[in-house]
């Protein structure tokens, strides 16, 4: 299986995606979170052989909008299940894999990863959780900002990560 295919089949926040060692290619990307709070985890020391190629696309971007078009006026609690109400879906913890060849939209940030979450900032500490990476390695991003990484209105820890060849 893919990891793409992986990421797409989360049926619950907060599940767990083993990648093993190998190389997987995103063939249509990016790749965008059903739901919040999802683990991406290569093997211990494995980082280096456990990449996957964006293949000039974004890796990774949040989703912002639940079960379609985002409207609060018409919106119910069963769409954008409490208490992450107005946030953009993403991993909880990404570790020991490199991500490779990445590219953003012309004009836009995180050729990688693009992570963000708009919302009313009276509030959003409520339901922002902290997304960790951990020996990551961002390899050959391009981005009008953030060559590999860009973060907007996230809590991030990186910890143990290399960043080579990203461009902004």
């Amino acid at each position: 299986m893919q990891v793409q295919d992986a990421v797409a089949n989360t049926s619950d926040t907060g599940q767990t995606i083993e990648v093993y060692p190998g190389m997987y290619t995103l063939t249509s990307g990016p790749l965008v979170f059903k739901h919040h709070k999802v683990v991406i985890s290569g093997i211990v020391g494995e980082a280096k052989n456990t990449i996957i190629d964006c293949q000039g696309a974004r890796c990774f971007a949040p989703r912002s909008t639940c079960n379609g078009e985002w409207n609060d006026e018409t919106a119910t609690e069963g769409d954008w299940p409490l208490p992450f109400k107005g946030s953009w879906p993403f991993a909880k913890n990404i570790s020991y894999i490199t991500l490779t060849n990445g590219t953003a939209p012309p004009g836009d940030s995180g050729g990688l990863i693009f992570m963000a979450m708009e919302t009313d900032k009276t509030t959003w500490e409520h339901y922002n959780y902290r997304t960790t990476f951990n020996q990551v390695h961002f390899h050959g991003g391009k981005g009008f900002h953030g060559g590999c990484l860009s973060i907007h209105n996230r809590l991030v820890d990186v910890f143990n990560c290399t960043f080579t060849s990203c461009q902004a």
